[in-house]
């Protein structure tokens, strides 16, 4: 017996995608705020531990943001 899966609503589509630019929004939000430091993101969101942030930096595609970022912060 084979499962199909019923296509999501264009609202349920609607609905993840919000859902996913106001995560990004925030994450990207928190790390400006904390001078781009893991630990302390994570502890903001509780999230879990710094591999959280990067685990969640990379589903939002913004991995290479935070690179870029946290290196241009050290040479401040």
């Amino acid at each position: 017996m084979s499962t199909v899966a019923r296509p999501k609503s264009a609202l349920v589509e609607a609905g993840d995608a919000a859902k996913a630019k106001a995560e990004r929004a925030l994450l990207l939000k928190t790390l400006r705020a904390l001078d781009w430091s893991l630990s302390e993101t994570c502890r903001v969101l509780r999230m879990g531990n710094a591999s959280s942030v990067l685990r969640a930096l990379d589903k939002y595609g913004a991995r290479s943001l935070y690179e870029t970022r946290k290196k241009s912060a050290r040479s401040d």
